[in-house]
């Protein structure tokens, strides 16, 4: 089962029986955190993935639709490919692990040639 919840910071995406796992629960945020204009308009972006989970995880990977025009200006805290307004992130060495209800911060800026930016989080796959 697949929800969304949309609000002016960011797009909050609950997945549920990833997988068709009974009782596999993650959820990923995203939330502004900063914004500029620099002649395009930049978006700072915390993007929290927690594990309700009754067991830890020991990878994630993720994508992230950006909306046209949009792109991806940095990222840090994740391996990502950016490709055709796309972004697949996934763990690093160091923090595939998500212990049971921990949360994971990762980061990263986007921009656009408008002010505006809702990211899009699909295809939540955990190990």
């Amino acid at each position: 089962m697949l929800a969304m919840l949309q609000n002016k910071n960011g797009t909050k995406i609950i997945i549920d029986d990833v997988g068709g796992t009974t009782g596999e629960n993650v959820v990923v945020n995203t939330k502004v955190i900063n914004n500029w204009q620099s002649g395009e308009y930049y978006y700072q972006y915390d993007i929290m993935i927690t594990n309700n989970n009754d067991y830890d995880i020991n990878s994630w990977q993720f994508k992230v639709v950006l909306p046209p025009n949009a792109t991806m200006d940095s990222m840090w805290g994740a391996n990502y490919i950016n490709a055709n307004g796309v972004v697949t992130l996934s763990n690093l060495d160091y923090n595939g692990t998500i212990k049971i209800g921990e949360t994971l911060t990762i980061g990263g800026i986007f921009k656009s040639p408008t002010a505006g930016i809702s990211l899009q989080v699909i295809d939540i796959i955990t190990d």
